[in-house]
């Protein structure tokens, strides 16, 4: 009996021992599997935070990028814009240097004897005659040209004439006569084909010009204009 038992009493407890071996056993498999998969989440984990900083790099690098090419945008229009108040800068002062070069000529010019300022024009008057290219090389020579005052009581050469082809009337800055004339009445008339330059010869305003040989010694006027 006693033996009986023990054997019985043996078998429980070898039956005890392998089942605790098994769920010893199940437990370290299953902590195995934890300790697996835990560690594939923390692998997960990395990539997953590689990835996150590979994309927040990229987008840092494309920002940088068109930081820099606004900044380089922004350099090109402050030196275009500050090359062109430059050069604006050079032409005002050029033009206020003509400017005052020319008003110094013109007050040079009115302080002259013999120079008289009408209407935006200075008239010189001269003191001798001389044939038409004469008087007109002689206003010349002081940076005008021939011109004529309507109602001078003497009779002189005013900047008109047809020797470049005859009967077609210039003026001595190339343009043509036109219709508003003050010719004397028969006149033009080419006496003897050789009147080919204009003068004023009466005191009538409407019909004050004849037309004389060139080669006649008379008067003249002189007129620069104000620029």
């Amino acid at each position: 009996m006693d033996r009986l038992y023990g054997n019985v009493k043996e078998g429980h407890h070898s039956k005890w021992i392998d089942e605790a071996i098994y769920a010893n056993d199940i437990g370290h498999d299953v902590e195995s599997d934890n300790t697996v998969y835990a560690l594939a989440g923390h692998a997960g984990l990395k990539v997953n935070t590689k990835r996150s900083c590979r994309a927040a790099a990229l987008f840092l690098g494309l920002l940088c990028l068109l930081l820099l090419a606004g900044l380089v945008a922004l350099v090109f229009l402050y030196t275009r814009d500050n090359s062109n108040w430059k050069t604006e800068r050079v032409h005002l002062q050029t033009s206020l240097a003509e400017e005052k070069d020319q008003l110094n000529k013109t007050l040079a010019l009115q302080s002259q004897e013999k120079w008289i300022y009408f209407r935006r024009s200075f008239y010189y008057v001269s003191s001798t005659r001389k044939p038409w290219n004469e008087s007109r090389w002689d206003c010349r020579q002081k940076d005008a040209d021939l011109e004529f005052v309507r109602r001078w009581k003497t009779r002189m050469w005013i900047g008109l004439s047809d020797t470049e082809k005859e009967g077609t009337w210039t003026w001595v800055d190339g343009s043509p006569l036109g219709s508003q004339s003050y010719w004397a009445k028969s006149e033009p008339n080419d006496a003897k084909g050789v009147e080919d330059c204009a003068e004023i010869h009466s005191y009538d305003e409407q019909q004050s010009w004849n037309d004389a040989p060139c080669q006649n010694e008379k008067d003249w006027i002189c007129e620069r204009r104000v620029k």
